[in-house]
């Protein structure tokens, strides 16, 4: 089975996405994901566009940005991403985010497996 791609999207002066990066490390840990983690410095507008870079620290799975409300969002080059939570707007996911994003990508490979070998 291929390693689940993790990527953090963050612009250089952002001041949290090292926080996000440790949370992802203990999700990782936790699970036991075959995982790997990749740092996305955004520091150009094609940087941006390449990764529809949408806010710091920007949280991608497989590819896709966590954060389904980011789809028609537009790409910036230098500002804070806010997340919207169970707990209220947050600077990065929270924990139970980031466990559904991989759940909800578990189910996918699952029922793609089932249907299609």
């Amino acid at each position: 089975m291929a390693k689940t791609q993790i990527q953090i999207l963050y612009f250089p002066d952002c001041p949290i996405y090292k926080e996000l990066e440790k949370l992802i490390k203990e999700v990782v840990q936790e699970l036991g994901l075959d995982a790997n983690l990749e740092l996305v410095n955004i520091q150009t507008k094609e940087d941006a566009e390449k990764y529809h870079f949408t806010g710091s620290p920007g949280l991608h799975i497989n590819g896709r940005d966590i954060d389904p409300l980011t789809e028609n969002a537009p790409v910036v080059l230098k500002s804070c991403k806010i997340y919207r939570t169970e707990e209220g707007m947050k600077m990065i996911p929270t924990k139970k985010m980031i466990l559904e994003a991989l759940e909800n990508l578990q189910v996918q490979k699952k029922s793609i497996k089932s249907c299609c070998g």
